[in-house]
């Protein structure tokens, strides 16, 4: 029985595990091209990328509902609901993201200037990357929502599709108008903006290609779904919060702290969430898989794969991170030589690598749990756990940056720190809250 679910995990995860280490590498190309226009470029280029990925991720919220909520309409053999519960997304989707854009624009000086201390050229490439940029948020929902769709059928070949078409068409836009290859002028860091925006545009554009019988038609019914989408944007709220949290204010933190470190150590910074962007893909894919699986187990009533997914999804992810992260401790000080210049970056890289990638290791096990408690929908104590842990840790790292100069030693035991209470907390949670459903059959 083990084997089905293993199989059935695999068959969510594979072609996500597949999308996510294409993009990666391309991703992880692109970041290198930025960085041989200037270390300001690479700063300016992961201080708004992080920003608005952070804020993708956190009013993505609402595509984690439509996640829950379908995965348990498809458990219970609820189509209608389940399309209703799709395009009631894509309304959400739209309001919200156009309304961040035009908060972004008029605000993006005070967030750069203030809140990340920015001056000088990191400041002026900055403002420069973030006019390209300003659409992003908006295109992503609209992706998150289709690629959630595409997840709950488990018919994942259109979103490695679109993406692994997106990420190459990115990489070759960047790589000609970035750097001004083919005698091409060259545009710097406008351009990788730009090419940005374009290649997500083309990842859209196909999946609405895809599904452009039920979108002509359905989603013009405005009304119908605006009611749903409201609803939507009620049960999001917990998760949202959770992302201010988990994904808003100790991003932010974090990062104004490193910058107020240094520059160079910022720049290794960044180097080093991108190497462990690599190493966390599996754990987001599975960690995805293991969300939707637990919601139509959920829908299902059945108690036992309620029980063994998240365990499974572990074992999977765990083996996977553990050979990887070795390959990257033994090739740390080469690494940093594919992204950067730079021998001072270099070097950050090589020093902490190691201790971000133990500090990370915790994380596997705490974010399964998390996405099979947010598929129970228990998002309120995820809510008011992560908000108190993470106050808890903001203050340690405080105290271990600034006052005892621990540097990046200090934000890498804090992530350690962090991962350790949110995991306890979650799993003690998830198997009480099992335990107690008189609802569930053990099948």
């Amino acid at each position: 029985m083990n084997n089905e679910r293993i199989k059935k995990l695999n068959s969510f995860a594979f072609p996500l595990l597949a999308q996510s280490i294409m993009g990666y590498f391309i991703g992880f190309t692109d970041q290198a091209i930025v960085a041989r226009i200037s270390t300001p470029a690479l700063g300016a280029v992961g201080v708004v990328s992080s920003f608005l990925e952070m804020m993708a991720g956190l009013i993505g919220a609402i595509t984690l509902i439509f996640n829950i909520r379908g995965s348990k309409k498809i458990g219970a053999k609820d189509d209608e609901g389940l399309e209703n519960e799709f395009y009631s997304s894509l309304l959400l989707s739209l309001i919200l993201g156009v309304t961040f854009m035009i908060l972004f624009i008029v605000g993006r000086t005070w967030l750069f200037r203030s809140v990340y201390a920015l001056s000088g050229q990191i400041y002026n490439q900055a403002i420069i990357y973030s006019n390209s940029m300003s659409m992003y948020v908006l295109i992503q929902l609209f992706l998150f929502a289709f690629g959630t769709y595409f997840k709950i059928h488990n018919n994942t070949k259109w979103i490695l599709l679109g993406s692994t078409t997106s990420a190459i068409v990115n990489l070759v836009l960047d790589y000609i108008f970035v750097l001004g290859k083919f005698g091409m002028p060259k545009l710097g860091i406008n351009a990788a903006g730009i090419s940005t925006v374009l290649a997500m545009l083309i990842n859209l554009m196909i999946y609405v290609i895809v599904l452009r019988k039920q979108i002509s038609i359905e989603f013009l019914n405005v009304r119908k779904y605006l009611k749903n989408a409201v609803i939507q944007l009620k049960e999001s709220l917990p998760l949202i919060g959770q992302e201010i949290f988990d994904g808003a204010i100790f991003v932010v933190a974090v990062n104004a702290i490193i910058l107020r470190i240094g520059t160079v150590e910022y720049a290794g910074y960044i180097i080093i969430n991108t190497l462990m962007g690599f190493l966390n893909i599996s754990k987001y894919m599975y960690g995805s898989a293991t969300l939707t699986l637990v919601g139509i187990s959920y829908g299902e009533k059945s108690k036992k794969d309620l029980e063994v997914y998240p365990k499974i999804s572990i074992k999977i992810i765990t083996s996977i991170y553990v050979v990887s992260g070795i390959v990257f401790i033994l090739a740390r000080n080469y690494l940093p030589a594919i992204i950067s210049d730079d021998i001072h970056t270099q070097q950050i890289v090589s020093l902490f690598l190691t201790y971000f990638i133990i500090a990370n290791s915790v994380s596997l096990f705490t974010n399964t749990y998390m996405n099979a408690l947010q598929a129970l929908g228990l998002n309120v104590f995820v809510l008011y756990s992560t908000a108190i842990i993470n106050i808890f840790i903001l203050l340690l790292m405080i105290v271990f940056t600034m006052i005892f100069n621990m540097s990046l030693y200090g934000i890498a035991l804090c992530v350690f720190l962090n991962n350790i209470l949110m995991g306890i907390a979650y799993y003690k949670k998830y198997s009480k809250q099992i335990a107690k459903d008189k609802e569930l059959v053990c099948k």
